[in-house]
């Protein structure tokens, strides 16, 4: 097949060359795979303490729905896997995660189940209430991670 030949592509009348062929087919990729990435953290998120870091991932396998949700992991600052929490939090909506500026609370911003916040309790993350210095934080974080894409 030679750059001249036309292949069809989505409607059968509509000719496309391969070069044109291979740039849709790119372009598809990038979208299909990029998005599904975009909010992946995946770096250390140290706290205030300095005594633990947070990273997060997305896991499909624990949503019967198929839907890939954000999990938070807490560590100690030796590495030491402390506690995992599924937040059910959506990973195809807007999502951040940070730190309390002052205390060593886990705040999740979701643009698909709201925000939440936990404090450390024994090695795990116990859900508090919030407050208006938890939200405006929240709102910082969210700022940071998407002010080069609102």
């Amino acid at each position: 097949m030679t750059s001249t030949d036309k292949v069809y592509l989505f409607v059968p009348l509509m000719p496309v060359n391969t070069n044109t062929m291979k740039n849709v087919i790119i372009i598809f990729s990038i979208l299909l795979f990029g998005c599904r990435s975009a909010n992946q953290q995946n770096e250390k998120i140290i706290s205030p303490s300095k005594k633990y870091y947070l990273t997060t991932t997305v896991n499909a396998s624990d949503n019967s729905k198929g839907d890939a949700e954000v999990v938070i992991h807490l560590y100690s600052t030796s590495g030491q896997l402390k506690f995992s929490l599924n937040t059910h939090a959506g990973d195809f909506s807007k999502w951040a995660v940070g730190w309390d500026k002052i205390n060593d609370t886990v705040i999740l911003f979701s643009s698909d189940i709201g925000t939440y916040a936990w404090q450390i309790e024994m090695d795990s993350l116990t859900s508090i209430t919030l407050n208006d210095n938890l939200m405006q934080v929240a709102k910082e974080i969210k700022i940071n991670k998407f002010s080069n894409n609102p």
